[in-house]
């Protein structure tokens, strides 16, 4: 028998994180769901929690020995019986509303193989900082705009179920931007419904941390990915690690060494040179505020002051309970080998 959507969580020792996470997906609109959480062995008191809770739409499966994410992935998908399937991690929330918006989203275009929503990060303190909004709902071939930076993560993609089998789940040698590495093997199956709603809320917390190595292990999921891809494909593939290469040295120009010239340069250079890269759903939203940001700091005498203007703004956002500017927090990417 199957029914709607399947969630899959996958937890370990984050039980005060997990009960958010069990409590957003569990409020959902959307009715017609099977939440199916994975304990990775925790040796805190999460197993205790699930075995007590009462809801049906909930089932737990414990892992006898610690076994890593994609494993615990792996075992909730096999588990599985929605007609689609969600991933989601235990420090995070779906948003309200977001399954009802996916499942719509994917069951009303029968050609597509997924459905991907906005996102927002939030904090301890109750503050909400929203990504950049993707615009008007499309659907289309977005493997080479994930590839080429367009970032989609867990909780924000709702995959058809039999897609998420075809792809082979979760592979337990990729840890880093392993939610990347699924995102492009799904959208390289077909095409994507994307949705301009919020449909996730990221966790940034103390337990964040980012690999000294983090970027050179997310270039290498890239790669490993454009190696897999046929020789029909491989062009653009290469074409899309490149663009995704030139952006990433620009983002560091621009947040770690307040070169805005320089960044600013290089992203309108992206955008001449790879316009049909730089003009997609999953890409646009974000060059074209870097665009803004690098541009206004490039303006003759004014890298001082942009550099003043973005403390006094993080500081500005702080005292009205709004979210600080993401270039104050070091750690925003987490590192996937601890749960993190």
């Amino acid at each position: 028998m199957t029914l709607g959507t399947s969630i899959v969580i996958a937890t370990r020792n984050r039980l005060d994180y997990l009960k958010e996470a069990v409590a957003a997906v569990l409020s959902q609109s959307f009715g017609d769901l099977q939440l199916i959480v994975v304990d990775d062995a925790s040796t805190d008191d999460t197993m205790d929690w699930l075995n007590a809770h009462t809801d049906e739409r909930l089932e737990s499966i414990s892992l006898p020995e610690h076994s890593e994410r994609a494993v615990a992935l792996n075992t909730g998908l096999e588990r599985a019986r929605g007609d689609f399937i969600l991933f989601i991690d235990d420090d995070d929330r779906m948003a309200p509303g977001a399954l009802e918006i996916l499942s719509g989203a994917l069951e009303s275009r029968p050609g597509a193989v997924g459905a991907i929503g906005g996102m927002r990060w939030f904090n301890v303190d109750g503050q909400f900082r929203k990504s950049p909004a993707f615009g008007d709902l499309v659907v289309g071939e977005v493997w080479s705009q994930i590839l080429a930076g367009g970032n989609v993560e867990r909780g924000q993609l709702l995959i058809r179920r039999e897609v998420a089998i075809a792809t082979g789940g979760w592979v337990p040698e990729i840890i880093i931007s392993d939610d990347t590495y699924m995102a492009l093997r799904v959208a390289r199956l077909g095409p994507c419904v994307i949705v301009p709603d919020v449909v996730m809320e990221k966790r940034v917390h103390a337990e964040n941390k980012q690999a000294e190595d983090y970027a050179d292990l997310d270039r290498r999921t890239r790669q490993v990915f454009l190696e897999s891809l046929g020789p029909d494909q491989r062009e653009l593939g290469e074409h899309a690690l490149s663009f995704f290469n030139q952006w990433m040295t620009a983002h560091t120009l621009y947040h770690r060494d307040h070169r805005y010239r320089s960044a600013f340069r290089i992203y309108r250079s992206l955008l001449k040179s790879a316009p049909e890269l730089a003009r997609g759903p999953l890409i646009w939203p974000r060059l074209k505020l870097a665009l803004i940001k690098s541009g206004a700091g490039s303006l003759p005498g004014s890298g001082v002051a942009m550099t003043i203007a973005r403390r006094v703004y993080s500081r500005a956002r702080r005292v009205v309970g709004r979210y600080p500017a993401m270039g104050n927090f070091p750690n925003v990417h987490r590192d996937d080998r601890n749960y993190s």
